[in-house]
Order: structure tokens, then sequence, then C-alpha cells
């Protein structure tokens, strides 16, 4: 008995002391909650704020770039002859060469600028022809050949200086012996300048040639 109470005065006495010395007894944990079988461990997250429109950057204003001005297309004509068809640039003079053996018509014709400076010139007849625009005049000489063979197909490049360089004249003579055909195109001009000047329209006339069947 006299043991009992002792212990039972020294209980106040002990808690007295303990909050005087500012210490809290310690409290028990609450129980952790066991998640429910086939269940994840509930986890809580702060809530997500609803989603902003974004507002797009504003792009920096640029100079507007400069139009480039446009170069008016060429006119273009459609000569006829015995046997085929080519376009030329319309301001051309045409000036027929040699007359078609088996057509009506011509098979050889030149078209020269409107300042004389470059002349264009075709010769394609129905079968073999006989082109006198490539033949040598007096004062001529010839600077540069070169014959190309691709099978039946003979391909001959002349270049021709006038007289003291007045002009220079260059000719492309093909002739095929399996179809016993001979097609020859021409370009003439004053110098150097003037040959730039017209050469993509040389080539243009050049790519439009049809040539007809008999």
């Amino acid at each position: 008995m006299k043991l009992r109470s002792a212990l039972l005065l020294a209980s106040p006495l002990a808690l007295a002391a303990l909050l005087l010395l500012g210490c809290k007894p310690e409290e028990p944990s609450p129980p952790r909650a066991t998640p429910a079988a086939g269940k994840g461990v509930l986890t809580s997250r702060p809530a997500t704020p609803a989603a902003q429109p974004r507002t797009p950057a504003s792009p920096e204003r640029q100079p507007a770039p400069k139009a480039k001005p446009k170069s008016a297309p060429a006119s273009w004509k459609t000569y006829r002859g015995a046997w085929f068809t080519i376009e030329y640039p319309a301001s051309f003079k045409v000036v027929p060469r040699e007359k078609s053996k088996t057509g009506n018509g011509y098979d050889g014709v030149s078209f020269i600028s409107p300042d004389g400076r470059a002349e264009f010139y075709v010769n394609s007849p129905q079968w073999q022809g006989e082109p006198g625009w490539i033949d040598m005049t007096p004062g001529e000489d010839i600077t540069a050949s070169q014959s190309i063979q691709d099978g039946p197909k003979q391909t001959t490049r002349v270049t021709v200086r006038g007289p003291d360089g007045a002009y220079t004249r260059v000719y492309e003579d093909t002739t095929d012996t399996a179809d016993n055909t001979r097609l020859v195109f021409g370009y003439k001009y004053r110098n150097e300048q003037v040959r730039q000047q017209y050469h993509g329209q040389y080539g243009h006339f050049k790519g439009s040639l049809q040539q007809f069947a008999d």
C-alpha cells in the first residue's frame, strides 16, 4: 500500500516537472490506412490549374520584298515550210532560201532580226536537201569544225568567220543514212554581244521544229 501510494504521488509530480520544462508527452501516431486489395495507395495532389490560352508571340514585321520586274515574253510566229513548221520571233523578217523539190513551199528559210545583226536558218527537206546557206563565200574562213558519229547519224558543227571579222556564222549539219534525211540549223551574228542577245531565242527556234512525213 505504501509503495502504490508513492507511485501515485510521484506521477503527478513527474507530469508537473515535464510541463515546467516545456516538454509535451509524445502523442501516439494515428494508424496508417491500409489500401484496399487491388488498389494502389492514394496520394493527395494539388489541383491542376485550368489551362490558359497561349497568346502567340507577335512576329517581327519584316519589310515587304520588292517585286521583281517581269520581262515581257517574246512574241512568236509559226512558219510552215514544205515539210516542216518552226517558230520564230515575230519581229524577224522571213527570207525564203531553197525551194522544195518534193513539195509546195520551201525547204530552207532564213529569219533576220529587225536590225539585221542576227539571222536564224533552217533547212529541213522531206529527205536529203541542198542547203546553199552553208556554202562558203569569198573572204570567209572556217575557224572550227567537229564531226560526231552516232550510228547511222552524223552531225557536223562548223564555225565560219566573215571577211575582216564582219560577222560569224555557225551551222549544224545532221545526216541520217538509215532514214536518208538531212537537217541543217544555222546562226549568223554580228559579234559576241549579239550572239548572247539572241542565244535563248535561237535555242527556242531550234527546239520548235516539227517535221512532217509523206
